[in-house]
C-alpha cells in the first residue's frame, strides 16, 4: 500500500510540474519567428506602350519584387528590381512608425517595432508610384506592453 501510494504521489509530482510549463510555452510572445507578411500590390499595370515610327508596340517592364518578414520585433522590407525612395507605413491601434530607405537595384529596411503593443498591423509599402498593402501580427501568441 505504501508503494502504490508513494508511486501516486510521484506521479502527481510530476504531472504537476509538467502541466505549467505546457501552459506557459502556449502563452509566451513568439517573436522570434520569421514569417512571410502576404502584401499585395494596389492597382497599375506592368506594361507600358510605346509608339514607333506609326506602329504601337509594347515593352514589358520589369515589376519590382517586395518580400516583407515579421519578426524579432522587427519588420525587413527586402525590394529587387527597383531604385529610388522607399517609404514604409505601420499602423494600427496600438501604434504607428514609418521608416524611409533608398534602393539602388536591390535594398533591404529593417523597421523596429519596439513601443508597440501586441496586435493586428497594417503595412504600406510605397516605390514611387507603385503601393503595396499587407498586414501582419505582433505578439500573436501572447501579450506585450
Amino acid at each position: 500500500m505504501k508503494k502504490t501510494g508513494f508511486v501516486l504521489f510521484l506521479m502527481t509530482v510530476c504531472i504537476a510540474l509538467a502541466f505549467p510549463s505546457n501552459i506557459q510555452n502556449e502563452n509566451r510572445v513568439q517573436d522570434n519567428w520569421e514569417d512571410i507578411v502576404d502584401i499585395s500590390r494596389e492597382g497599375g499595370t506592368t506594361r507600358i506602350a510605346r509608339q514607333s515610327f506609326g506602329v504601337q508596340s509594347f515593352m514589358a517592364t520589369v515589376e519590382p519584387a517586395v518580400v516583407v518578414y515579421s519578426g524579432k520585433n522587427e519588420v525587413t522590407v527586402t525590394v529587387e528590381n527597383y531604385t529610388g525612395p522607399v517609404f514604409v507605413e505601420i499602423y494600427g491601434s496600438k501604434g504607428a512608425k514609418t521608416s524611409f530607405f533608398d534602393v539602388f537595384d536591390n535594398g533591404v529596411g529593417i523597421v523596429s517595432l519596439s513601443g508597440l503593443g501586441a496586435d493586428e498591423y497594417n503595412i504600406r509599402i510605397t516605390l514611387g508610384d507603385i503601393t503595396y498593402k499587407g498586414t501582419f501580427n505582433k505578439g500573436k501568441y501572447g501579450h506585450r506592453k
